[in-house]
Formats: C-alpha cells, sequence, structure tokens
C-alpha cells in the first residue's frame, strides 16, 4: 500500500510538471510566432518598396524591436539552462547599486513612456561587491514587470535600503497585484499568474525565476508582497561582501 501511495504521489507529480511544460512550450511558441510575423511581414513590406522614407524608417524599427525581442527570450532560455547545470561565472567587482539602479532605470523608460518612476534611495549605502552584469539583469527584470502590469500613469517606486551590512533594494508597482496563493509560485521556472486581467499581457515565466537565481548566486534572497488590485513590491536583500568561499569558486572556474 505505500509502495501503491507513493508511485501514485509520483504520477501526479510528473502529470503536473508536463502540464507545466505543455504550457510553456505553448507561451514560448505564441511568442516565437508573434515575433517572426511581424519581423517577416514588415520585411515584406520593405522588400516590396514603394515605400517613403518615413515608413521604411517605421516598419525598419518595428523589425528591430522584434528581433531584440526574439533575442531576449533566446537569452532568457538559455541563461537558466545554464544556471540550472551550475555553469554560470560570477564577475566579482565593485558595484554603486544607487547609481546602477538609476542607469537602469533611465534606459527602461525610454522604450517604455509608461507610469512615473520614483526614488526613495539611501545614500549612506557604500558600493558593494556583486556581479553588475547579473545585478543589471536583476533589477531590469524587476522594473519591466512592474512596468508591464501597471496601469497607464501609474506610479512605480524604486528604493534601496542599508541594513547592517545587507543592501536591501525594492520595486514597487500600483498594478493588478498577485494572489497570496501565487506568490511563491511566480518564482518557479515557466510559471506565470493567469487571470482576465493578465490574458493580453506579454510573457513567458522566465523572468523572475532568473532573478531569483541570479540573487541567490549572490547569496540573497528575493520576496514579493502583494494585495490584489492594489499592487507589488519587489524585494531584494543581499550582502554587501560575498562569502569568501563563493569567490574562491568563481576564481578556480575562471581558470
Amino acid at each position: 500500500n505505500k509502495m501503491y501511495m507513493w508511485l501514485a504521489l509520483q504520477n501526479e507529480t510528473l502529470v503536473a510538471q508536463n502540464r507545466v511544460q505543455s504550457d510553456f512550450l505553448s507561451v514560448v511558441g505564441h511568442e516565437f510566432r508573434t515575433a517572426l510575423t511581424g519581423i517577416l511581414g514588415f520585411s515584406e513590406m520593405i522588400r516590396e518598396g514603394d515605400l517613403d522614407s518615413d515608413d521604411a524608417q517605421e516598419y525598419a524599427e518595428d523589425i528591430h524591436n522584434d528581433a531584440i525581442r526574439l533575442t531576449r527570450l533566446i537569452n532568457d532560455l538559455l541563461d537558466l539552462e545554464r544556471m540550472k547545470s551550475g555553469r554560470v561565472e560570477m564577475n566579482w567587482e565593485s558595484v554603486a547599486i544607487n547609481g546602477l539602479m538609476q542607469d537602469i532605470v533611465t534606459r527602461t523608460l525610454i522604450g517604455s513612456h509608461r507610469g512615473q518612476i520614483q526614488f526613495e534611495l539611501d545614500e549612506d549605502i557604500p558600493p558593494i561587491e556583486a556581479d553588475s552584469d547579473k545585478l543589471t539583469q536583476v533589477i531590469t527584470n524587476l522594473m519591466t514587470n512592474a512596468i508591464k502590469y501597471s496601469p497607464e500613469g501609474g506610479t512605480i517606486l524604486v528604493g534601496s535600503k542599508w541594513e547592517s551590512g545587507n543592501i536591501h533594494f525594492f520595486v514597487q508597482d500600483h498594478g493588478i497585484g498577485i494572489p497570496a496563493e501565487k506568490m511563491e509560485q511566480i518564482f518557479e521556472r515557466y510559471a506565470r499568474v493567469e487571470s482576465t486581467a493578465t490574458r493580453y499581457i506579454g510573457g513567458t515565466g522566465l523572468g523572475l525565476p532568473i532573478v531569483r537565481q541570479i540573487v541567490e548566486m549572490h547569496h540573497g534572497s528575493v520576496w514579493v508582497e502583494s494585495c490584489l488590485g492594489e499592487g507589488s513590491t519587489f524585494h531584494v536583500v543581499m550582502p554587501a561582501q560575498p562569502p569568501q568561499e563563493a569567490k574562491a569558486i568563481s576564481a578556480y572556474t575562471d581558470l
């Protein structure tokens, strides 16, 4: 009886995993098709000619944006696979977290034109030791999500705190919010919170799993506080100095 119950439980787990992966492949396929349809359609119009310079420029920009979308999706897939297999190297360096956040927010807003960003930064935060490129990925993903799920003109708060040797930064939006039972699930690979409010919002569910992986590689933690209809706040806490053994492993990997 115990063996039967164990096998039944394993079967249920496998069925659930297959369903999640099937849903993920469906979402990824949709994202690829959408971007490729745009690239093919606009490039066909340019190839046929009879366009003035303004139209050609507009179509070229649309093709460029769809190509960036595909590149980001492919990079996310590869990043998750590399992290899963432990093949990611850390480049530890001194990082001014407040300046990094401000630079990323400026770049993010260039292409969004949505919302109003407010800063609440602790000016006493010293430089921390981290991988600047990977932290850029974390902050960019959190900012992109906040913009994506915020209402038009909604305010987004970006903040940082110094907490006894740890850096604590957060991104707060006033969007649709996340159900309490989904707050941990959203950090699992392939997971998306499906509802009528999110049906027409693009995405593959890879961004937050990547955020968690990178934060844990910095020996930190990430979590979300949220209330349906009122918004969400994503928190990241990590040590200003990584453990010496972590740096030693990274140095050994680089050899």
